[in-house]
């Protein structure tokens, strides 16, 4: 959903056409390259210019999977697709204790393919997810229409120099709007019983 309205906010502003870039979920990915070349992989979510193959954007979340397990999925993305994919977004967070009712640790950190030595680069710094730091409101990722459009720079239309930011408070309010329900499901709470 996060990337999914960064990407509509592109087609209200008229930055890209109607369509020209597709958010997908959990589509399964084949025919990796080198050390990868029997793996399967489904991106918790990618970016998709009309008319590619491959996401040049990819977004894969943990919850109960580790960090470590996170970032060979990057290594398979970026360094399997051989750059097809040039950035993948890690968004960590640490699954709720019993008695926890708010996340308490995450972070979000992208990572870039290095087209001279084929292996993956952390791009731009880690940011704290959770808890929120005071500067919450500005923490954003910045790519470049190459990076979200790649072969496909034709679909950008506007004038604008660069896409809009992707901010992190927008995930932090999809997650929470999540956590809530979650808690709910698993406390029983029928609050939208629509019994009299």
């Amino acid at each position: 959903m996060w990337l999914t309205r960064w990407v509509q906010g592109m087609e209200i502003s008229g930055d890209i056409e109607r369509l020209g870039v597709t958010v997908i979920m959990d589509a399964t990915l084949e025919n990796f390259k080198e050390a990868y070349d029997r793996s399967e992989k489904g991106p918790n979510a990618g970016v998709y210019p009309r008319g590619r193959m491959w996401p040049t954007i990819a977004l894969e979340a943990g919850y109960s999977e580790s960090h470590n397990a996170l970032i060979e999925d990057t290594k398979l993305l970026l360094e399997g697709s051989e750059g097809r994919i040039g950035l993948v977004i890690v968004v960590k967070l640490e699954p709720l204790k019993s008695d926890e009712t708010e996340i308490q640790n995450g972070f979000v950190q992208a990572y870039r393919y290095d087209q001279e030595t084929g292996r993956i680069l952390r791009y731009g710094g880690r940011m704290q997810l959770y808890p929120p730091p005071a500067n919450r409101l500005q923490q954003c990722l910045k790519f470049s229409w190459n990076q979200v459009l790649r072969n496909k720079l034709g679909e950008h239309i506007s004038d604008s120099e660069q896409p809009p930011l992707l901010y992190l408070e927008d995930l932090r309010e999809i997650l929470n709007e999540n956590i809530v329900r979650h808690l709910a499901f698993k406390h029983g709470d029928d609050a939208d019983s629509e019994k009299e």
